[in-house]
């Protein structure tokens, strides 16, 4: 990372508060749930801090993000987050996946804990609960992102071990946070059918994947009718399910505690870009409060309107 202006600007800033390397590392140990030797690695700049500890290490020294990245700068320059790799997961994805895992794991031991969601995919706390939905988007990604020209089949999608793990502990990290809100685009189902559909038309999807996954979807959909008659998940926590009357440009959510304040923006199928800055976090917050104004609740109340989205979207799933 030597010579990366975003990583400069973030040493020399911490680097300036504590001029002395000792003391230093110190007050970094006493912040990041990490070893000496991993912090040395760091500072060195053999790896890099993930986003998250930048964001943990600037709220608790009062930095300024915008001051990080070079905002306030005319010479600044973009400067590119890692995305973990789901498909072929190194090293340092592990431990970009284990960090947020912290942060999440310390979210949810507070009383107050919050999420709010609006989403145009299926959230990771809801999918991640069923194995060939989860698969389908990382085949997806792949397909996207990282196929390198070579034609990627779904039966060759597979996750094992370490990975799913991971993926289940940040599930169910999610589900125990006190409130969540989701608010579904109205074509969340229709779209995820037509990719699927499309894939299967140009044979990388098999006939046999094809019923695996259209079982899938159709055990989603009971999932969630449960979750929304409750109005609670598995966990006993809280849930409230809205469908948007309108169209929003990209899925975003925020998550709030006492200690934490994100929020996220979804982007490439599977990846969040995620801020620790409050008042993004507030900002964020207050929009997806004002897409719940023009949204319908089917959790618990809407009962009329909840049998009318569930049975439409079986209609829909019919059509694989």
């Amino acid at each position: 990372m030597k010579g990366d202006s975003f990583y400069d600007n973030f040493l020399q800033i911490i680097s300036d508060k504590y001029p002395r390397k000792a003391d230093l590392s110190n007050r970094l140990l006493d912040i990041l749930p990490i070893s000496k030797e991993a912090l040395y690695r760091r500072l060195r700049g053999e790896v890099p801090f993930s986003f998250q500890e930048i964001g943990l290490i600037s709220g608790k020294l009062g930095i300024s993000l915008d001051s990080i990245v070079g905002i306030t700068s005319t010479k600044s320059r973009p400067f590119h987050l890692k995305l973990t790799n789901y498909a072929q997961p190194e090293r340092t994805d592990y431990v970009m996946i284990e960090e947020f895992l912290t942060i999440l794991n310390e979210i949810k031991k507070d009383p107050d804990s919050e999420m709010g969601i609006a989403t145009k995919i299926f959230p990771d706390a809801l999918h991640l609960k069923f194995e060939y939905l989860t698969r389908f988007y990382l085949f997806k990604w792949l397909c996207q992102f990282d196929n390198k020209k070579k034609t990627i089949l779904y039966s060759d999608v597979t996750q094992t071990g370490r990975i799913l793990e991971l993926l289940e502990e940040k599930r169910r990290a999610y589900g125990h946070f006190k409130k969540t809100d989701y608010i579904f685009d109205k074509m969340i189902f229709q779209n995820f059918v037509d990719d699927i559909n499309y894939f299967a038309d140009v044979n990388i999807i098999s006939t046999d994947d094809l019923k695996l996954l259209k079982k899938d979807l159709l055990h989603f959909v009971g999932y969630l009718e449960e979750i929304a008659y409750k109005g609670e998940n598995e966990f006993g926590n809280k849930i409230n399910i809205y469908i948007s009357n309108i169209n929003f440009e990209t899925g975003f959510s925020y998550i709030y505690s006492e200690k934490y304040k994100l929020s996220l923006i979804r982007s490439f199928t599977l990846y969040d870009i995620i801020s620790l800055d409050e008042l993004t976090m507030e900002n964020t917050k207050k929009w997806t409060y004002s897409l719940l104004r023009s949204s319908t609740q089917i959790s618990e109340s809407g009962e009329i309107q909840r049998r009318n989205f569930f049975n439409e979207q079986r209609k829909i799933i019919d059509a694989i």
